[in-house]
């Protein structure tokens, strides 16, 4: 059984893969989520940037300092998983976060590092604290502030660059010799909603003036999503990886994003847009996709 994710799928796969019960993670969601998105505050901004976090009209947290802090989310984690490390995890589960390591300490010149933080695979990351991985795959670059593992360096969420570990996970249980092969490999893949989002052309007039202010404003602007860079990045990236995947897996592979009727923000908690989330999934379990999961989950469990 492998339990495997980034941000947030992260967070649920490593409180699973920790004991934690369904309902408890499902409620940091549904309850928490104001305590998870704790925002940075002008005044925090200013004693980190000083006149530069006001030197721009409009500016806001989220343009010279990331939007919110880890504070709420650190709190939340530690008290469902404590101090416990992934040598802690039972081995009969693989437990998996990808995350993004900003400077390979061990690597000459400076490198970027892909790490899976994990209870299996040729890595021994036994000693590294679960509440650490959650951190560090939960660290989405301008929202979250990149966190430091202690005696590995600062990592930002591994979603900047594989938003979908199918593969990953495979590859990982296959270097851990708990596959030897596609073969024998059955996934359910579930996506965190599939939004109608992307820029139409009246959005661009243009187009010269495309440059980083435009792809990384941090607010919604007209028919241009927040984030537009980050979330064009995220999204493609996991739909590229899902068709990459259906091509190996074929019908060993299910997967489930439920498709939402408007955009929803991936760091909004307003009853609207979770009852948007709600109205997808209730679509979601009456499609053929869903039939497909519960009887592979039944295969499983005979």
């Amino acid at each position: 059984m492998g339990l495997q994710e980034l941000q947030p799928g992260g967070l649920i796969s490593i409180a699973l893969g920790a004991g934690v019960d369904i309902k408890e993670v499902r409620n940091i969601y549904a309850i928490q989520a104001a305590d998870i998105f704790t925002k940075v505050t002008w005044a925090d901004c200013w004693s980190e940037r000083g006149e530069e976090a006001t030197s721009v009209s409009g500016a806001e947290p989220g343009v010279f300092c990331c939007s919110y802090t880890a504070d709420g989310l650190t709190k939340i984690m530690t008290s469902h998983i404590g101090n416990r490390t992934f040598g802690d995890l039972p081995r009969d589960k693989m437990v998996m976060a990808i995350t993004a390591q900003l400077d390979d300490l061990t690597a000459s010149p400076v490198q970027w590092k892909l790490v899976m933080f994990s209870n299996q695979g040729p890595e021994n990351y036994s000693k590294v604290k679960l509440i650490d991985a959650c951190l560090a795959t939960s660290a989405a670059p301008a929202y979250f502030p990149p966190y430091e593992v202690p005696g590995m360096g600062f990592f930002a969420d591994g979603g900047i660059f594989a938003n979908n570990p199918i593969l990953n996970s495979i590859e990982l249980a296959q270097q851990g010799q708990l596959v030897a092969g596609y073969s024998e490999v059955e996934v359910i893949s579930f996506g965190t909603g599939l939004s109608p989002m992307g820029i139409p052309p009246s959005a661009i007039p243009k187009p010269k003036t495309w440059g980083t202010s435009t792809w990384m404003y941090p607010c919604k602007d007209k028919d241009v999503p927040a984030m537009a860079l980050l979330n064009a990045m995220f999204n493609l990236s996991s739909s590229n990886i899902t068709r990459i995947a259906e091509g190996l897996l074929g019908d060993s592979l299910v997967r489930i994003n439920p498709v939402m009727s408007q955009e929803v923000p991936i760091d909004s908690y307003s009853p609207a847009d979770y009852t948007v989330m709600n109205e997808a999934i209730k679509s979601a379990k009456k499609s053929p996709e869903w039939c497909a999961a519960k009887d592979m989950i039944n295969k499983w469990c005979r």
